[in-house]
């Protein structure tokens, strides 16, 4: 009996002990709690500097866009596009040497910089300056003379945008985060109701209304105008390539991410958020920082330089038929030698030169704010997502203003206070709030980020690191 008693015993426990490793098998344990520091050491600024950084951009963003077909216009009645792109690489280089040569003397910082290295490695200037001169010709040729038609010139500048998310998802090194990309969509859905009127309307341009097929698609054909329309977006994605290059070369990002899961993570950091979720342990410290703290007037300096250099060495290809307006060397050199010249003649009455003196200047100044500010506005918020949404709120500020003025159809160049309610400027002041909202919330979650950087700075130290 005593022994039938232990047989039993023993085989209940044996029971309930496989009963309970089985429930143990079949009840989901508990994952620990993830890990996730994330650190940013954001470049120090005050909110001030923060906002007018971004003021500027903005104001700057839409003058050149109002700017550049007036320019374009009035350049046109005397000389052409190359004239335009040798003045101005010449005049911003200019101006850009003297403001830095000027500031070095009480300016520390700009004191310190040795202006004969580059501000980045002599590989990455180089691949900068070319998809900085590709995009350059590409989208100021396919504007020029109406090459892409005018009504879709400024709507599908929105692009651009959607192309910095692209580029994100695909090749940046740090993680922006969920509330940040349902910003910027949100701003998207801002722009495509604004830019939308604009893209159906064939009828209306620059508050001008079309009387005949030239006024909107010039003396191109249909097959000329796909094929443009194509360059004209490739320039625009290497647009926002080259500000995302920039904030690559620019932020450091470092992500430490536990042995076991690195082979199984892609590189770009973005994807880490599909693993968070199934990952019993996930550990990430990201670091970003201004690199080489580089000035925006250094890397403008090089930048305009090289471009001066390259714009003087292919004017000749102003001869070539398709590209250049001009068929021999001699006419070249009349139309370089006019279009100076008429940089020069403020007369309004002036038969020959229009109002390219007024416009070129102020494209030029308004240039020029526009580089620096973006450079510098991409260091302080470090994100070329963020950067190209603040320069794409300029669009609903562009449909406005060409609700309320109009180009003079027998003046080239002249601007007339027109205002009258279109669709185009219902669609730009549906779309501006949505866009505010957008930015509202990319500003909050930057200064967010930027008090919990400083508030975990202890806490970053080298043994978390290691």
């Amino acid at each position: 009996m005593e022994d039938e008693d232990e047989l039993l015993q023993s085989a209940t426990c044996t029971d309930e002990e496989s009963l309970s490793e089985s429930e143990d098998q079949c009840i989901p344990q508990e994952k620990p709690e993830e890990t996730d520091l994330v650190q940013h050491l954001y470049t120090d600024h005050t909110k001030f500097e923060f906002f007018v950084v971004k003021s500027l951009l903005i104001l700057s963003s839409t003058a050149i866009i109002i700017l550049l077909p007036l320019y374009l216009d009035s350049i046109n009645k005397n000389s052409d596009v190359f004239v335009m792109f040798n003045f101005t690489s010449i005049a911003t280089c200019v101006l850009i040497a003297f403001i830095t040569f000027s500031t070095r003397r009480f300016c520390p910082k700009i004191k310190n910089i040795n202006l004969c290295k580059p501000p980045l490695g002599w590989s990455k200037m180089i691949l900068m300056l070319m998809i900085y001169l590709l995009m350059g010709f590409m989208i100021v040729f396919a504007v020029d003379r109406k090459r892409v038609m005018c009504h879709l010139q400024d709507p599908i500048k929105g692009v651009v945008l959607v192309f910095s998310l692209v580029n994100y998802f695909f090749f940046c090194q740090k993680m922006m985060g969920l509330q940040r990309i349902f910003s910027a969509t949100t701003i998207i859905v801002g722009l495509f109701i604004t830019v939308d009127y604009g893209l159906c309307d064939e009828f209306r341009c620059r508050g001008n209304e079309r009387e005949h097929r030239s006024d909107d698609a010039g003396n191109w054909s249909w097959q000329t105008h796909s094929i443009w329309a194509a360059i004209y977006i490739v320039g625009l994605y290497l647009f926002a390539t080259f500000y995302t290059l920039l904030d690559r070369y620019l932020i450091s990002s470092e992500t430490i991410i536990p042995s076991s899961l690195s082979n199984h993570l892609l590189a770009t950091i973005s994807r880490i958020v599909a693993f968070q979720n199934s990952t019993s342990q996930l550990r990430t410290i990201t670091t970003s920082s201004n690199k080489k703290n580089m000035s925006p007037l250094h890397f403008v300096l090089y930048l305009q330089g090289f471009s001066m250099i390259i714009s003087c060495l292919v004017v000749f290809l102003d001869v070539v038929p398709f590209i250049g307006a001009v068929d021999t060397f001699p006419q070249l050199g009349e139309f370089l030698r006019y279009g100076f010249l008429c940089h020069f003649s403020f007369s309004e009455n002036s038969p020959t030169c229009g109002y390219t003196a007024v416009y070129g200047w102020l494209f030029i100044v308004a240039y020029l704010i526009f580089l620096l500010c973006s450079i510098r506005f991409l260091i302080l918020c470090q994100s070329a997502v963020y950067t190209l949404a603040t320069m794409t709120t300029s669009l609903p500020l562009v449909g406005i203003w060409w609700s309320l003025f109009k180009m003079d159809s027998t003046q080239i160049g002249l601007l007339d206070w027109s205002p009258s309610v279109t669709g185009e400027l219902i669609c730009a002041l549906l779309g501006l709030p949505i866009v505010i909202i957008g930015l509202t919330l990319l500003c909050k979650n930057h200064f967010r980020d930027c008090k919990l950087s400083k508030m975990n700075m202890p806490c970053l130290t080298a043994t978390q690191l290691a």
